[in-house]
């Protein structure tokens, strides 16, 4: 039945508007609690109210993005040119694959897609058919459609906003905020779909809260086929209009819908749905059922977490990154958020509801799934809560307002005498308001422009020297593993093998550099950090590293190729041919661990592993990690002094060592270059008083923990 929803009037019949008001009338039965603000008063100015506020939100979101990406242009353009993250390459690959193969392919050979977002590579397959068959770059495609994602993200909330609060000049400048917005700027020149995702959610809002269904329905699905986050925006677009009816049901004032309204229904509530299952279909496995894999490997993440983690949230992203949540500001939008989220459940009801729950979904299973990152996110973990940056301006938005309607009320209600007191404490209070964030503001954005800089300049360093070194020097059919494949991938053409397992399923669920043995490649590019080089199979060709000042490690080039192993039993890092061995325990092996009585304290367990101890060594033993304290029983000679060895995971400790009882000082053993390390220590011939004695070293410092894989007991010859 049509109804108004200001008025609340029903009428039969097919009208247009009201005949109380002449506001529109709507023609479902969804009926909600709160009316928009579709009329403007007239004393508000033009440019408020018409396309010049569009353009210029629009406007500035750009020059934002540029801004961010043109830091440092006049030493280097790497931040025009490139991305600021690998997963953005992966992302063209698959763009690359449809636009030429018709199919989502990672590598050469069967299918195997593992996509994290269709609609967007969907999107940049067109953009690549066309305008880069003309010759436009595939890096000036991405970059254009998430920058003018972003801008329109700015402008739908204004337009939404105006439509909540039904002022043009609170709209300007929840628009104004998402378009200089330093992560959302960030995003939107990263070359993935950030922003995408925001203007999908956004025009969902506005859909939503014009009640029009269908259109509503169409766009959660492409929100959905975007990020499968867009699940959680279609439960609190649910819940928004399941707790009303359920109301109006139960007091039997809920009318019975029409033909057309029962189809609209149904499309709603079906439309996200088969968007959800026609992604998993294209992207999913057996093991991943129908879900898309991105969706089936959030799924395991949030079995294994460990705990939810707000403070994890609040350091890695909220304190960081958030320009009116870090520092002193925090102290302004921490309350403007609190009086924020009243002020949108007073004033919008069950139909507004969506604008706090489906943010605060999204933050809660953000601090699940990344409990343990309590550092300031980079991009990689950021990307996952900037498309709310739009809905945190409403919220900030409505506190303000809050906070403003307060202190008009204390104005209203003040006697003559202290009219002017009130006014003061208004004027205060906005002052107060606007001038912390906007300090944080600042060094915000010189952060982020800074990090996105550092980001593109690195990958490019780095990966992207690699990539085009090895489309020049290795095979076209040559295989290369690697962890971040997606550089690599698009610009050499090499067929490469996803140690991660994300795009290479046979790989899938297994460590790094099991993946990487598991792969079979001829090359692997890898971080030069001691785990990786650590890899006995791994032979360096040639190391691609960014500036110094960059920080962070460089990456090689590697040939893949079987590997003769040492002896364990024979230490490898130093020699011994002036040495006479007593004694060996092998830590790790039953049999020679209850012969020697060695003991932790708490037990860690074991693992084993192929390692090298140097360039020329390499060995396959295994390690027992613990906490506390290791004591073990080991050969001496009384009288002589004692060199005892041992072979160690690379973890720095340092130890407090005695021996028989008597304590010998701290001991910590030196790190090398590789994960697997050995050091010697020599014990004074003065306290040897027998040819077994027992030694002890406990860990300095509470919660530390070490692994040991050996001990040796040596003498002078």
């Amino acid at each position: 039945m049509p109804y108004c929803a200001h008025c609340r009037w029903h009428y039969d019949g097919a009208p247009s508007f009201c005949r109380q008001c002449g506001r529109k009338v709507y023609r479902n039965g969804l009926s909600g609690d709160f009316a928009l603000h579709e009329e403007i008063s007239p004393s508000v100015p033009a440019w408020l109210t018409d396309r010049r506020a569009y353009v210029l939100v629009a406007l500035v979101a750009i020059g934002s993005a540029l801004v961010v990406m043109s830091r440092g242009v006049a030493g280097s353009t790497t931040g025009l040119t490139g991305f600021p993250l690998d997963e953005a390459w992966v992302r063209l690959v698959y763009a690359r694959s449809l636009a030429s193969e018709a199919r989502l392919a990672f590598n050469p050979g069967p299918a195997e897609a593992s996509i994290s977002s269709a609609l967007w590579i969907g999107l940049l397959a067109l953009l690549i058919k066309t305008l880069g068959a003309v010759g436009v770059s595939v890096v000036a495609l991405a970059k254009g459609v998430g920058i003018a994602a972003a801008a329109g993200a700015a402008v739908l909330s204004l337009i939404a906003t105006r439509k909540l609060t039904g002022s043009p000049a609170v709209a300007l400048a929840v628009g104004m905020l998402v378009a200089l917005d330093p992560t959302f700027a960030f995003a939107g020149a990263s070359g993935i779909e950030a922003s995408l995702f925001a203007f999908l959610t956004l025009a969902f809002l506005i859909a939503f809260l014009d009640r029009r269904l269908v259109i509503a329905a169409a766009i959660l699905a492409l929100s959905i086929l975007t990020r499968f986050e867009a699940v959680a925006l279609a439960a609190a677009a649910a819940v928004a209009v399941a707790v009303p009816s359920m109301t109006r049901l139960r007091s039997m004032s809920f009318s019975r819908p029409t033909p057309r309204m029962a189809l609209s229904i149904a499309v709603a509530v079906f439309a996200a749905p088969l968007a959800f299952l026609a992604w998993g279909y294209i992207d999913g496995t057996g093991d991943d059922g129908m879900m898309p894999r991105a969706a089936y490997l959030a799924a395991l993440l949030w079995q294994a977490a460990p705990e939810v983690s707000i403070s994890a949230v609040w350091q890695g992203y909220f304190a960081s990154h958030v320009w009116f949540l870090t520092g002193y500001a925090a102290l302004i939008g921490v309350p403007l958020v609190v009086i924020g989220i009243l002020t949108i459940i007073r004033d919008t009801g069950w139909r507004g509801s969506l604008i706090v729950t489906y943010p605060l979904t999204v933050t809660l299973a953000a601090a699940f799934l990344l409990s343990d990152a309590r550092a300031p996110w980079g991009f990689e973990r950021r990307r996952i809560l900037d498309a709310l940056v739009p809905f945190f301006a409403i919220i900030v938005a409505y506190g303000a307002m809050g906070l403003w309607r307060g202190c008009q009320r204390l104005n209203r209600n003040a006697s003559y005498d202290t009219k002017a007191a009130a006014r003061g404490i208004a004027v205060f209070t906005a002052v107060a308001i606007a001038f912390p964030p906007t300090l944080a503001l600042g060094s915000t954005w010189d952060r982020l422009s800074s990090d996105y800089l550092v980001s593109t300049r690195r990958l490019a360093d780095t990966y992207f020297t690699l990539a085009l070194y090895a489309r020049d020097a290795l095979p076209p059919d040559a295989l290369i593993a690697a962890i971040e494949p997606g550089t690599l991938r698009y610009v050499s053409r090499n067929p490469v093998a996803d140690g991660r397992g994300l795009h290479t399923r046979a790989l899938s669920y297994r460590q790094p550099l099991e993946s990487m043995s598991a792969a079979r490649a001829e090359y692997a590019a890898l971080p030069m950090a001691p785990s990786y080089t650590s890899w006995p199979a791994a032979t360096l060709m040639k190391e691609f590293a960014a500036p110094p000042w960059l920080g962070g490690p460089g990456v090689g080039l590697f040939r893949v190729e079987p590997t003769r192993l040492a002896t364990k039993d024979v230490p490898g890092a130093f020699p011994t041919d002036r040495l006479r061995r007593l004694d060996y325990l092998d830590v790790g092996n039953d049999l020679s661990e209850k012969a020697h009585a060695y003991a932790v304290g708490t037990d860690g367990g074991v693992s084993r592993g192929a390692r090298r101890l140097s360039r020329a060594v390499s060995v396959d033993d295994e390690a027992r990690g613990f906490q506390g304290f290791e004591t073990f029983e080991i050969a001496a000679v009384p009288g002589r002094d004692l060199i005892l060895a041992r072979r160690f995971d690379g973890t720095r400790a340092t130890f407090l060592m005695s021996l028989d009882g008597q304590a010998l000082g701290e001991w910590q053993p030196r790190l090398g270059d590789h994960v697997v390390n050995e050091d010697t220590v020599r014990i004074p011939g003065a306290l040897i008083r027998r040819d077994r004695v027992r030694v002890r070293l406990e860990i300095v410092g509470s919660g530390a923990s070490a692994a040991s894989r050996a001990y040796w007991a040596f003498v002078d010859e």
